[in-house]
């Protein structure tokens, strides 16, 4: 090796200074390979990144959209069915957020909002609100939808807007529940009342969803469940009354009234009928009325009468017939009493009599036959109670005013008719102890001359031997007084059997 140049080792490239140029042949060649080969790996690394964009276009994106897609809808139908939860955020550049430091307040914001909605919403679909809300729990559910869509998206600004609204817009539709409720029972009663048993059964369904409890809209929609049973009962009834047969019309009608007293149609019917045979029924009562009045049935009278009034309490001529009724009964009472009466009188019950004639004056206090009756029942009855006492004491006889008073009392009665064979043998009886009273009786009284004799009704007789007196037919009592002696004292009773008695009276027992 020469001292001007360098030994490489064996296979090693020499090295060239900086500006010397390689022999023609050799260097030309290298470089041509080195740029194809440059270009191939650039055209192969080129073409797999485009493949790979290529790739995710056409798989990984769908796949993508398609997750969303059905996140969304699976979130809407959570949302109603009352079991929502937060949508999945999917993290984007925030500029506007960013800009005004408020990202983060908002994002806090909408979910602490969305987390009371969520509550308020799930306690409300316990309630049946997808019932009940209608077009307005819609537009909630939307409202909340959009939000979503803006929370994904991390729009927490516009998130938290959509949600306070549906929010508010929740809580206004639960304070309404009462007004929905009032409103879904008059539209139910209205389309009861038109006999559209569809639409009615739709708005007391709702009525019950906002308010199971509500017992109007339960008999409302029971009501509806009923309303072609009373139709058909209406329909049967129109018909039955058409051919005549109101008892059969009145079943039909009253039928279809158990069920729905309120059903106006069939109400109105029912009723008209009801007073229609009731009517007839208190005409027919009163026909067999006065048949039995005519014939002297009181009690037919009194039966037909009272099912007139159980019907008609309060119709004129019910009470006209009332008042028929209490005269014939009084008419009826005095006409018994007067039979009585009669009958009486004709025993010479002249004081049973009078009392009967007494009891028909308290009924009909003009009745002449009755006023008469008792003026000559109390005369008779008076006369027979005068003779029946001077008979009873006839001793009495022999008092001058007393005797006069029989004779007065005898005349009286032998001037009155119709008196009656025990009456006219009482005045008879009277007449002859008159007579007897009349005809004198000799009494001889002896005595021994020193008794002091007195003989009540006649006087003081004094002291004899023998006395003659005539006297009437009595009872006399005699007394004898005597100094130094017990007095004695008799009863001597002088009648016809004997027209002359003897008494002796002296005092001869010694103190």
């Amino acid at each position: 090796m020469s001292k001007g140049s360098m030994q490489t080792p064996q296979g090693t490239p020499s090295l060239r200074p900086p500006g010397k140029r390689p022999d023609d042949s050799g260097s030309s060649g290298s470089a041509e390979r080195i740029s194809r080969t440059v270009m191939v790996v650039m055209s192969a690394a080129l073409f797999g990144v485009l493949a790979i964009l290529v790739y995710g276009v056409l798989v990984y994106v769908p796949k993508l959209e398609g997750q969303v897609g059905a996140g969304e809808m699976q979130h809407e139908e959570s949302l109603a069915a009352g079991t929502v939860s937060a949508p999945p955020v999917k993290r984007e550049s925030a500029t506007a957020d960013t800009e005004d430091g408020s990202h983060d307040q908002h994002e806090m914001s909408s979910r602490e909002i969305l987390k009371k909605l969520l509550a308020l919403n799930s306690r409300l679909a316990s309630d049946n609100i997808q019932v009940w809300g209608q077009g307005s729990y819609s537009s909630i559910v939307a409202l909340i939808g959009e939000g979503d869509g803006h929370l994904r998206k991390s729009e927490f600004r516009d998130a938290e807007e959509r949600y306070v609204k549906a929010y508010e817009k929740l809580q206004q539709l639960d304070a309404d529940r009462n007004e929905i409720l009032v409103s879904a029972v008059q539209a139910g009663m209205a389309a009861l009342e038109q006999g559209d048993s569809v639409e009615a059964q739709k708005h007391f369904s709702m009525a019950l969803a906002v308010d199971a409890a509500d017992q109007e809209a339960k008999d409302g929609l029971q009501r509806t469940q009923n309303l072609e049973t009373v139709r058909t009962s209406l329909a049967r009834g129109k018909e039955f009354e058409e051919q005549g047969e109101l008892e059969a019309a009145l079943l039909e009608y009253r039928k279809g009234y158990e069920l729905d007293g309120t059903f106006q149609p069939l109400a109105i019917a029912y009723e008209r009928l009801t007073e229609q045979v009731k009517e007839q029924k208190v005409r027919d009562h009163l026909s067999h009325f006065y048949l039995y009045l005519d014939s002297s049935d009181i009690p037919g009278a009194e039966a037909s009468l009272a099912d007139a009034l159980r019907l008609s309490p309060t119709d004129p001529a019910v009470l006209a017939a009332k008042k028929k009724l209490e005269s014939a009964r009084e008419d009826l009472v005095v006409l018994r009493l007067r039979q009585q009466a009669q009958s009486q009188m004709s025993n010479e019950q002249w004081h049973k009599a009078l009392t009967s004639y007494q009891q028909v004056l308290k009924i009909a206090p003009q009745a002449a036959f009755a006023l008469q009756g008792v003026a000559v029942a109390r005369r008779n009855s008076e006369l027979v109670v005068q003779i029946d006492t001077l008979l009873k004491s006839a001793e009495r006889l022999q008092d001058e005013r007393v005797q006069q008073n029989g004779r007065a009392t005898l005349e009286y009665a032998r001037r009155l008719e119709g008196l009656g064979p025990r009456t006219t043998a009482k005045i008879n009886d009277l007449d002859e102890v008159l007579t007897r009273a009349s005809q004198p009786i000799v009494l001889i009284l002896q005595s021994d001359n020193l008794t002091e004799v007195t003989l009540y009704h006649v006087g003081r007789l004094g002291r004899f031997y023998q006395r003659r007196l005539v006297l009437r037919p009595g009872k006399y009592t005699i007394i004898g007084e005597r100094t130094g002696y017990r007095v004695k004292r008799s009863i001597i009773e002088l009648t016809h059997e004997q027209p002359e008695v003897e008494y002796s009276i002296r005092c001869e027992e010694v103190f």
